[in-house]
């Protein structure tokens, strides 16, 4: 069972870096502002990753009905876009890149919001931690695993988003988003732009079924 978790937990950690919304804010925090926004955004992606895994570890498969499902993705979507129209570089704005102080302590509050909202109003993350969870659930019926999953899955997302910021602070890394600082957030942008269509998608997708 150990074994099982700890698996499960470094699996959890390198899968957080595939294609996604909350990667796109941790890297673009970290790139832009720091380590300390960088982790600010990521422990707001964790908070909300508190959510989803209470859902996953109390009701598990019934979550495949839900629904609201539809209206969170097309939420999801609204949100990304005004993420996307904040991110996207505007001539004359200086976009304050490459030094951590840059950032006031006071905005962290900001960056720690909007990794929280970005992950609470996306649904497809409760489907993905449902995909990995449900197999070690149905083995292990203990009344006190679903607690111990659910900080498996929370627990290691905060240290690989603080892993993944640390790294982001390398000399070349920060030189190169120096020189790049406008095509680098028109990127950012784009693909918060993408991510909130395909929420748009799910939305209409989901649809028929629910009116069904």
């Amino acid at each position: 069972m150990v074994w099982e978790l700890l698996l499960f937990a470094l699996f959890f950690i390198f899968s957080q870096l595939s294609p996604g919304p909350d990667v796109a804010l941790v890297f673009r925090a970290a790139l832009s502002r720091g380590f300390r926004a960088g982790a600010a955004v990521g422990l707001g992606c964790s908070a909300g990753l508190v959510f989803h895994a209470a859902l996953v570890c109390s009701l598990g498969a019934a979550l495949l009905d839900w629904t609201y499902a539809p209206y969170v993705c097309a939420a999801a979507g609204g949100w990304l876009l005004f993420l996307a129209w904040k991110v996207y570089p505007r001539r004359g704005v200086s976009q304050d890149a490459g030094m951590e102080g840059a950032a006031p302590k006071e905005s962290l509050a900001l960056f720690f919001r909007d990794g929280l909202v970005s992950n609470v109003l996306n649904p497809k993350v409760t489907f993905f931690l449902l995909s990995l969870a449900t197999p070690l659930l149905r083995r292990h019926d203990e009344p006190w695993f679903p607690w111990v999953m659910g900080l498996a899955m929370v627990v290691p997302a905060a240290c690989g988003w603080m892993l993944w910021s640390g790294l982001l602070q390398f000399p070349v890394l920060r030189a190169c988003y120096v020189r790049h600082t406008r095509g680098i957030e028109m990127v950012f942008a784009v693909l918060l732009a993408v991510f909130a269509a395909g929420c748009f998608v799910s939305a209409a997708a989901w649809s028929p079924s629910v009116q069904g």
